[in-house]
């Protein structure tokens, strides 16, 4: 049982990173940002998709990753705390999947 949860988690990480370094690639998914994010302007929007882009397995630790799905992280950008998080939802009604 332990290696299938394994095998899933990796398969959902490497999907979570393919959705994270091609944030705009509307055929992997869908980006949304907080109207905190947005109202910093275009600018800070740019740096955050950057930020994610940017980020390694190493980077996802233990407290914000517990399954290594690497769904969830904090960062800090421009003095300001972000989160992001993917979840999974049905194709092109955003209803849980």
């Amino acid at each position: 049982m332990t290696s299938l949860k394994s095998a899933r988690a990796k398969r959902i990480a490497a999907l979570n990173d393919q959705l994270r370094k091609n944030p705009l690639n509307s055929a992997l998914g869908q980006v949304l940002m907080s109207s905190g994010v947005a109202a910093r302007g275009a600018e800070f929007r740019a740096m955050v998709l950057t930020a994610l882009a940017r980020m390694q397995p190493k980077d996802f630790k233990m407290g914000n990753d517990p399954y290594g799905e690497r769904d969830f992280n904090s960062f800090t950008l421009d003095g300001k705390l972000c989160l992001m998080k993917i979840d999974c939802y049905a194709k092109d009604d955003l209803r849980r999947a």
